[in-house]
């Protein structure tokens, strides 16, 4: 008998073991590498702290350089939960249709756009677009919303493409806007957030997008079920910073894409940047 209770024992221990282990199960984030990764973590770390309490679950923070091998790992199942410009979103979904755009964010004026900017140094003597034809021109990934699409669309209206210039991938929009500071490139192309930052150390907007729309947080329907997504839809949702000063607070040290609120999205809300990419072929290298 005792033989026996001890079995059963092992037993009732084994099973909690195993059902623990499966509910441990820890949801990755991902999100585009904007700036550097000290500033990623500390500004996404508390979003994602807020984001726990409402899922109950434990969420990780992965980090990546490069835009295309965040889709990738997103395809594969390695991230839960990604932050996108519209333009990787549209990559994204193409390639994957399970991925979920779940809230659209908004920005501090309490709109769900946001606009990207050619920018150059106040100081360089560059203040047409035309004088930018066969200059170094700074761009962040080729699947950046900001990067070869935008300011090729900027030279264009200037007589020329970007293939009438050198142009190469830098990585982030700090990278971007800290090369042109420099005078290391002529020209960059840059979201105009981010511009803002940096424009007290003499920055000249050369020109702006139209209103794009804003980053989205992208599920992935494979990976997470339909309950986790809706408890992250619903808990984002009901944060209205902008109109709630203890919520405000609360998420005045999140990052500036993520602190604002957010609203109800939709694959179709980013149509207008489908018809801007057009059947546009974007080189994956730079010319020089």
């Amino acid at each position: 008998m005792r033989n026996l209770k001890k079995r059963y024992l092992i037993t009732l221990v084994l099973l909690y073991s195993v059902n623990s282990l499966l509910t441990a199960d820890e949801i990755s984030f991902a999100t585009l590498p904007l700036e550097n990764p000290d500033k990623i973590f500390r500004e996404m770390r508390p979003f994602l702290n807020y984001l726990e309490k409402s899922v109950n679950e434990t969420i990780k923070l992965k980090y990546y350089e490069d835009y295309a091998e965040i889709l990738q790992k997103f395809t594969e199942g390695s991230i839960d939960l990604v932050l996108l410009g519209p333009l990787p979103y549209i990559h994204l979904y193409e390639m994957y249709p399970q991925a979920v755009p779940v809230v659209q964010f908004l920005n501090k004026d309490g709109d769900s756009t946001y606009t990207c900017s050619l920018i150059t140094g106040a100081e360089s003597g560059f203040t047409t677009l035309d004088q930018l034809k066969g200059k170094r021109i700074a761009l962040t990934q080729p699947l950046s919303t900001c990067g070869y699409i935008t300011v090729n669309n900027f030279l264009l209206e200037g007589g020329f493409s970007l293939a009438d210039t050198m142009y190469k991938y830098l990585g982030s929009h700090q990278e971007v806007v800290l090369s042109v500071l420099r005078h290391e490139f002529a020209a960059g192309g840059v979201k105009t957030s981010i511009v803002k930052m940096y424009e007290h150390l003499g920055i000249r907007i050369l020109g702006e997008s139209d209103p794009l729309p804003g980053f989205t947080l992208v599920a992935n329907s494979e990976t997470l079920d339909t309950l986790q997504i809706e408890k992250i839809r619903l808990s984002l949702l009901d944060l209205k910073p902008l109109q709630n000063n203890f919520q405000k607070n609360l998420t005045s040290t999140w990052g500036d894409i993520v602190k604002y609120g957010a609203i109800n999205t939709s694959n179709k809300a980013y149509n207008k940047v489908r018809f801007l990419i057009k059947d546009v072929i974007i080189p994956q290298k730079g010319n020089f």
